[in-house]
C-alpha cells in the first residue's frame, strides 16, 4: 500500500512543477500485520552474531587494549617501545 501511494504521488508530481500535497492519513496496523513473527529468515540470517562466547569477546577487548595509552608491549625491546611511546 505504501509502495503503491508513492508511486501515485510521483505520478502527481510529473503533472506539473507544483509540490504534491501529501496526506496526513495513517492506517493503524498491529506489528504482527508487518512483520511474518513465525518467519525464522532474520533470526537464522543474523544469529550467528550473538553467538560470540564469551572468551572471544574478551579477547577482542584485550585486542582493543593493545594500543592504549601506557600499554606496554612486551614484545618490544625498550628501544622500540621508547620511540612508540613518546
Amino acid at each position: 500500500m505504501l509502495i503503491s501511494q508513492h508511486i501515485l504521488q510521483l505520478h502527481e508530481d510529473d503533472q506539473d512543477n507544483e509540490p504534491i500535497s501529501v496526506s496526513n492519513h495513517w492506517i493503524r496496523k498491529k506489528i504482527t500485520e508487518l512483520f511474518d513473527f513465525n518467519s525464522t529468515d532474520w533470526s537464522s540470517r543474523y544469529g550467528h552474531f550473538a553467538d560470540m562466547t564469551f572468551e572471544e569477546e574478551l579477547e577482542l577487548y584485550e585486542l582493543l587494549e593493545l594500543d592504549a595509552d601506557g600499554e606496554v608491549d612486551p614484545d618490544f625491546d625498550p628501544a622500540t617501545q621508547e620511540i612508540l611511546l613518546n
